[in-house]
This record gives structure tokens, sequence and C-alpha cells, in this order.
């Protein structure tokens, strides 16, 4: 056996920053994301008080039946199966599968893993900002450390999918709130510190870079308006402001494509912009106007929107992906409106969480890939399913490349 896994059930898993995608979530609740912590629940037809003892071996493409007895000899409740794809019946999968295979029947259960979408798309992170006093998770807490609002009031439109309680936003409807209203993230700090900008390169070195370079971020504005406004589709109601944010002494790539230091004071370089209009929350006229609508920007992090200069993920930076990152909002006064919150997804957390054409195409894939293992086929009726058989799908779990904590 290659390698052998011990694992206990009611063992707790920190949440991450933002949202790690727990596949089986995402299959029960898909078009539902939820921004709070997800409670821990029992893996599926697993006791609360059972212990899974696992392994894995490489069964041959044809036989995966040849592993129970050697399992069984090592005492493996549960064994990892590989080589379900390519499609039936030339994989494993395709011989579970088998109705007259009656191996799996009779409580045994097994773990399917590297189904290809579903694994990558695990990979994905979305790290969320609220612009009122709250985080994701008490463990991990990512936030604006300076905000400001008129007021914070319950959504009653939208509902915690978990909870099932009405949401909390920050409202600005008061010219002395124009300007600035949100600055200044920490990523896993209560306050500002002297790590801040330590952590805050948790941004972009734990972006997922295995299938692409990732090069991209997307910063994601959820909010929506209120109804009697008077300002047109055109005029900007929000404005976000993204800084590449350097700590004294530490060297960046300048535009130039020379290597500079930062002074004393540290250095803001800012890298994007962009303006949410009241057309963009006003958009889907099927919703009601107190629904969110969530705008997601792409923004080049190798050159700057801005002025064309290198960006933080530029090739020739000196600290390569540990860059530090800042997120500034804006509200320009020009209409009531809600914020509920300012997220960054990386390349692959765009793709599992936005609302674009190809977001909506990779869930599905995503969504196929799951029926063919647990139903047998990605869009017949199950005849013979063998999901009493498996207890989770495998996904790609981030970690962090540095130590920064």
């Amino acid at each position: 056996m290659n390698n052998a896994r011990v694992s206990e059930q009611n063992k707790k898993a920190t949440q991450k920053v933002g949202v790690w995608l727990a596949v089986a979530a995402l299959l029960l609740m898909l078009g539902s994301r939820t921004s709070s912590a997800q409670p821990i629940k029992p893996a599926y037809n697993i006791g609360d008080y059972e212990y899974l003892i696992g392994g894995y071996d490489g069964p041959p493409h044809n036989d995966p039946d040849a592993i129970w007895p050697y399992m069984d000899s090592l005492g493996v409740v549960i064994p990892f199966l590989g080589n379900l794809f390519p499609a039936p019946p030339d994989s494993a999968l395709g011989v579970l599968l088998d109705t007259t295979d009656q191996s799996w029947r009779s409580g045994r259960r097994f773990l399917p893993i590297s189904a290809p979408q579903i694994l990558r798309g695990g990979f994905g992170r979305e790290i969320v900002f609220y612009p009122f006093d709250s985080v994701q998770s008490t463990l991990w807490p990512s936030k604006f450390i300076t905000k400001v609002a008129d007021t914070v009031e319950l959504n009653l439109a939208e509902l915690d999918p978990v909870r099932r309680y009405p949401v909390s936003e920050a409202v600005y409807k008061n010219s002395g709130t124009i300007g600035q209203i949100a600055t200044t993230i920490a990523i896993n700090a209560a306050s500002l510190s002297e790590r801040t900008f330590q952590k805050n390169r948790l941004m972009l070195s734990g972006q997922y870079t295995g299938a692409d370079s990732s090069r991209c971020g997307y910063f994601v504005v959820t909010g929506h308006l209120f109804t009697g406004g008077t300002a047109h589709d055109t005029d900007q109601i929000f404005r976000v402001a993204v800084y590449y944010q350097l700590d004294s002494s530490r060297q960046y790539l300048n535009n130039s494509l020379g290597i500079s230091t930062a002074g004393s004071g540290g250095i803001d370089i800012l890298v994007d912009s962009f303006a949410v209009t009241k057309g963009q929350l006003r958009a889907d006229t099927t919703l009601t106007p107190n629904r969110y609508r969530e705008i997601s920007h792409r923004s080049d992090l190798w050159w700057r929107a801005h002025d064309n200069g290198p960006g933080p993920l530029h090739p020739n930076q000196p600290n390569a992906r540990e860059q530090a990152l800042d997120i500034r909002v804006y509200w320009t006064g020009a209409e009531k409106a809600a914020l509920r919150s300012v997220a960054f997804r990386d390349s692959l957390g765009e793709l599992v969480l936005g609302t674009s054409q190809p977001s909506i195409d990779f869930r599905d894939s995503m969504i196929r890939e799951a029926r063919r293992v647990l139903q047998g086929s990605a869009t017949a009726a199950p005849t013979d399913p063998i999901h009493p058989a498996i207890f989770r799908l495998e996904a790609g779990q981030w970690r962090p490349t540095t130590n920064t904590r």
C-alpha cells in the first residue's frame, strides 16, 4: 500500500479564510452562497461515534475488487479509490457500476478520489470583508479595520441559507458619509499590528497555481439599491480601489522594471480601481430592489490597470507572490445604497462562486461529474446508484504557501 491515513470523525477543522469549497455542500446548495461560518456536520453514511480508518492503493483499472481482501487484512474501513476516470467501462468506476459486482454492497464503503473538476474546484478561494463589525470566522478573522456607515440593518429579503436568518448590511444615505467608507483590510488579525502586511500577503501567495498562472484576481462587490432613487444608470454608486502595499525597506519593481526600496514609512501603489454603477445594482429586473446584486471585477495583477506599471504578481517582483494588498471602498452619495460585502477571489474561486456564464458552465461540469460518480450517469436517471457506499467526494484543499502565523 502506498500510504495509510487515519482520521477521526469528530476532529475539528479550522475554517480557512473565506469560502473553502466543500463539494458536498456545493451539490446540495448550488446557487445559495453563505457568508457565515458553516456548522460542522457528520459525514454522510458515517456514524457520529465511528472512527474512519482509511488507506489507498492503486487498483488495476479493470479490477478494483482486488484491493478489498488486502484492505480487510489491514483493518481498513474505507479504501480511497482512484482510477475512476476516464469514462466507464475502462475505469474502476465502470467496474463499481457493474450490477453483477456485489463487493461494494453489504455495507461496503469507499471514498472516490481525483475526479478532475471536483478536485480542481476545491482549490478555489474567496476572502470576504464586511463594512460593519463582523467576520466570516472567529477562528480566522478577516475584516476591514476602518469602516463607517449611517446604519447597519437586517435585510429581510436575504436569508442566511444555514441559519435562515436575515443578514446584515451597511446602509449609506447621509451626505456626511460621502467618501471613504471602508479601508485597511487585515487577514487573520483582530486589529492592526506589525504583522498585518505579512498576513495580508496570503491573499496572493495562497492563490491556486496548478492549472494556470492565476495572475488575475476578482474583486466582488455585493449590495443593492432602494426604491425612489433619482440617479442615472451610468452614475457611480460605489468605487473600489486596490492598492499594492509595501512595508518599510521592502523591495519592489518600479515602473522602469528596476528594483527600488520602500522608505521608512512604506509605500502604497494603486493597482486598479473600478466603479459600481446604478445600472449594475439594478441588473436582473426579476429580482426585487432589496435583493443583492453581485458585481465582479477582474483585475490583472501582472500589469497595473491604473498606469500599466508592473503589478504585484509581475514575474520580476523581487518577492514573487509574497505581496500585500489593501482594498478601499468609497460611496459617492449619488443614491441611497446598501453594501453587504467586498470580497477577493482567485480565478478558481470565481469559477465556482461567480455569476458569469463561464462560472455557470464550470459548476455544471462539477455537477455532471458528481452525478457520474454517485449515480452512474451524468444525465440519465440512476437505476442502481452506488451513492450509499460513498461517504464523501474528495476536493482539493488550499494550504498557505508560507508560514505567516
